[in-house]
């Protein structure tokens, strides 16, 4: 087919181009608040997709007159690839969001310990039992 229309293999190309870009920008103007478990789930369907679509390549490249389908089949595997990656991206941030907000808890609760210990009473020379108390 490219013997016969030289350009069809350029134009191709920025098609896929053009489907990969308009994908992307789509995808990111998705809801940007997704809980973990959304996510997980979108992951396995984006999974699912991208096995459907590796059969269907399997099954297309056994055609050599179907290219043009081959390559929407590519198109799609594609974005089911970068939709993955989105949200491996997106339960990585939630992940460290969580990380700090728990290490902030941890200074907070250190500083409030070392406040409590400061402002406990000094006995002179007698030491009050205090293992019942465990901090």
């Amino acid at each position: 087919m490219g013997a016969i229309f030289p350009g069809l293999k350029k134009i191709g190309t920025y098609l896929l181009l053009i489907f990969l870009f308009a994908g992307v920008a789509a995808n990111a103007q998705k809801n940007k608040n997704q809980s973990r478990e959304q996510l997980e789930n979108q992951r396995l369907l984006i999974l699912e997709e991208i096995k459907r679509t590796q059969e269907q390549l399997t099954l297309l490249r056994k055609d050599k007159k179907a290219s043009l389908s081959e390559l929407q089949a590519l198109q799609t595997k594609l974005g089911a690839r970068q939709q993955l990656i989105q949200n491996i991206n997106k339960e990585i941030s939630i992940i460290e969001e969580n990380i700090n907000l728990t290490n902030r808890d941890v200074m907070v609760l250190k500083t409030q310990l070392d406040t409590l210990k400061s402002n406990t009473p000094k006995w002179s020379g007698t030491r009050i039992k205090t293992a019942h108390l465990r901090i």
